[in-house]
């Protein structure tokens, strides 16, 4: 299957990290998940249960996002739990700070591709809706196989692209069932599960899919996944 990337590289002129930014504020998260229609906010409420279900952090140990957004997700981990996010963006780093002061965990600006966190030093990760994103998924992917302990538990969730195109044209881009038009100009990749396979080969192993909202309809998927075992020198 072809997958469509609209990457940077192609157009030199560009510095990533000020798209980025302008993404960012053109499409902030913290508005798509407090301010989107009733529909939308109870996708997003039905994908953030599915990944603290597979998450089961516990009270005590560190959680990193990589690519925390405005925080939204780390918001809804249990108190007690120390969240650990990076994002690229300044603004959004900011906004997560805000949101996320008093729970005694670090927020870092940061490039995902360069994870600033020593080998196999996290037991649970988060990657929500971030590596489409990206200009290299399986360089992200690679750090957070990385920093992952052995025995980590590695939860990513992505958007089911084309399904979500198609029911863009079928309601005609109805607002009051999306958000902004024209947010996909964020997207450097176009993902499925089978683009996601092709990603993580060699870094993580899938384990389980969770389709959001239903097998029938999988506007998201959830998918918890355990890093490889790392081959010897």
């Amino acid at each position: 299957m072809n997958h469509t990337e609209k990457t940077l590289t192609m157009r030199p002129e560009v510095d990533y990290r000020a798209w980025n930014e302008e993404m960012a504020r053109k499409y902030p998260p913290g508005r798509y998940h407090e301010q989107s229609s009733i529909l939308i906010r109870w996708i997003e409420r039905q994908r953030i249960k599915t990944i603290m279900s597979l998450l089961r952090p516990e009270i005590g140990e560190a959680v990193l996002e990589v690519g925390c957004g405005s925080g939204n997700i780390l918001e809804a981990l249990p108190l007690g739990v120390k969240p650990v996010g990076i994002d690229l963006s300044t603004m959004l780093v900011t906004e997560s700070r805000v949101r996320l002061a008093g729970r005694g965990g670090l927020i870092a600006q940061a490039n995902a591709e360069q994870l600033p966190f020593p080998d196999g030093h996290f037991a649970r990760i988060i990657c929500t809706e971030v590596l489409e994103h990206v200009q290299r998924p399986d360089v992200v992917i690679g750090e957070i196989a990385r920093v992952a302990k052995p025995d980590a538990i590695i939860v990513i969730s992505i958007p089911n692209e084309k399904l979500i195109d198609s029911l863009r044209r079928w309601t005609l881009g109805t607002r009051v069932l999306w958000r902004t038009g024209g947010a996909d100009e964020w997207h450097l990749h176009e993902f499925d599960i089978d683009y996601l396979h092709q990603k993580v080969d060699g870094y993580l192993e899938i384990q389980e899919v969770f389709p959001i909202i239903a097998w029938w309809m999988p506007i998201r998927y959830v998918v918890r996944c355990a890093r490889l075992p790392v081959a010897p020198n």
